[in-house]
């Protein structure tokens, strides 16, 4: 998980470019998670070592009990042993019950230019859409992805005598070839996958087993929340982190405005109040995919309502989330008194690069004890209604500097969107994304939907901006 490197070049590009247009006020930046959904986050431990596989009796994680509905699953993981495994997951349960797979995306990933994790082209497969590269790529990326025709959707029935079934099944019918094993050490995996539950109540485990391995020997009895870094006072590192939320992959900013003859400028950016523990800022440039109480440089401008809270349950109830640790130990040099696991943070109004004077954590930077989440796989969705009450032509388009590979679909009035990939593929300079321009003709209202997703296994801190100026 990468969710907090490289911020200091982005923001020095946020401070130098922030003066170059004049700003019109779009109002209070809200996100709401979206409705019609549940989300299952598997990445922890990221790295599967020999006694987290199956073998050792080991599941990644484990969710008993789903109840009828849609799910998306999605999937980060690398491998951490000296030998080929794969990463699966098990649909099971002890009655009856029924699933659809609906989409599905899966890929594993070389060593060799690591960039090239962005999972773009899994991606595009979930998606059933094409996205379009126009920046340089190498020889693990493409200039365009392509969805591969998958043999989805897909009922199946769980009942004896077959009361299970693997993804690995599923994806060699859905895909026509064989399922991908993590060939090699530090091999990554990405998977991201829509299902619904029929009827019944099945369970779902993220299993991980050597290649050649009989499935049917494995004696599973534990999936739970490991604490895979040491935290300490000197340290950095944030532990990895999995579990379910009560919404879909998605959340939602409404955004209003209205062109009048009174503007800044002929060309300007929209400015927000962004809301968060530190109070309120405005700005025209806001970070997405960052806990602001986890980055030292952009808390005041990202968005907390942006960032879903999570619950994993191992026997214990864990919850992940803005304003929670994700400690399972105490810190490296602290005692067990006074610890609470997955307690709440001191003083949320601290700057996370601050030193806590008193307290438990007192000598350590909330930075150090915070969630790291890159919010991966979770749409980050705008939809603007924007009217134009002069006489002249505007147009409306969507900026980012990102170092990540992020997909954004634009699509105005109800049109299917263009998916792009928005960032960079590769160790290089972050390049400017300026989307498709929207034209709003005079007298009339546009409505623009804008969805920014950063798949997974790149770096947190997506910059956005939204820019209107009008047409000469």
């Amino acid at each position: 998980m990468r969710a907090k490197a490289g911020l200091l070049l982005l923001i020095t590009v946020l401070l130098i470019s922030s003066a170059a247009y004049a700003e019109g006020s779009g109002g209070s930046l809200d996100f709401v998670p979206r409705n019609g959904g549940r989300f299952i986050y598997s990445s922890n431990p990221e790295n599967i070592l020999d006694e987290n596989l199956a073998e050792s009796g080991s599941m990644l994680d484990n969710y008993n009990s789903l109840v009828p509905g849609t799910y998306t699953y999605m999937a980060w993981y690398h491998n951490g042993t000296r030998g080929k495994i794969y990463a699966d997951v098990l649909f099971n349960t002890l009655n009856r019950a029924e699933i659809r797979v609906n989409r599905l995306g899966l890929q594993v990933f070389p060593r060799k230019n690591s960039p090239a994790w962005t999972g773009i082209r899994a991606y595009a497969d979930f998606l059933g859409s094409a996205i379009e590269n126009p920046f340089d790529a190498d020889e693990n990326n493409s200039p365009r992805y392509i969805p591969k025709a998958l043999d989805l959707p897909q009922t199946i029935t769980l009942a004896e005598p077959r009361r299970s079934v693997w993804l690995s099944d599923i994806y060699r019918s859905a895909y026509g070839e064989d399922y991908p094993f993590m060939y090699d050490f530090n091999t990554p995996i990405y998977i991201i996958m829509e299902f619904e539950v029929l009827s019944g109540t099945p369970s779902l485990s993220t299993i991980a087993y050597r290649a050649g391995s009989d499935k049917t020997a494995f004696l599973l009895d534990s999936a739970p929340y490991v604490q895979d870094v040491e935290v300490s006072k000197t340290s950095s590192a944030s532990p990895t982190w999995k579990g379910m939320t009560e919404s879909a992959p998605a959340v939602d900013a409404e955004i209003n405005y209205a062109v009048t003859e009174n503007e800044p400028s002929d060309a300007f950016s929209l400015s927000f109040n962004v809301n968060g523990p530190f109070g309120a800022a405005e700005t025209s440039k806001w970070l997405t995919n960052l806990n602001p109480q986890n980055d030292i440089f952009a808390f005041r401008i990202v968005p907390e309502s942006s960032m879903p809270a999570f619950e994993y349950n191992d026997g214990s109830l864990w919850r992940f989330d803005t304003r929670r640790t994700s400690l399972r130990f105490p810190p490296d040099g602290l005692t067990e008194q006074g610890f609470e696991p997955n307690g709440p943070l001191p003083d949320l109004s601290l700057p996370p690069g601050y030193t806590i004077t008193d307290g438990y954590f007192q000598g350590m930077k909330k930075q150090q004890i915070s969630l790291s989440q890159g919010n991966y796989s979770v749409a980050n969705t705008y939809n603007i209604s924007i009217t134009n009450n002069t006489d002249a032509v505007w147009k409306i388009n969507y900026r980012t500097d990102s170092g990540s590979g992020v997909v954004v679909g634009i699509g105005a009035n109800g049109e299917p969107p263009t998916y792009t990939c928005a960032g960079s593929l590769g160790f290089k300079a972050f390049p400017r994304f300026v989307g498709p321009t929207i034209e709003i003709p005079p007298r009339e209202t546009v409505s623009v939907t804008i969805s920014v997703t950063l798949t997974t296994g790149d770096n947190g801190g997506i910059t956005n901006e939204l820019f209107l100026s009008r047409k000469y």
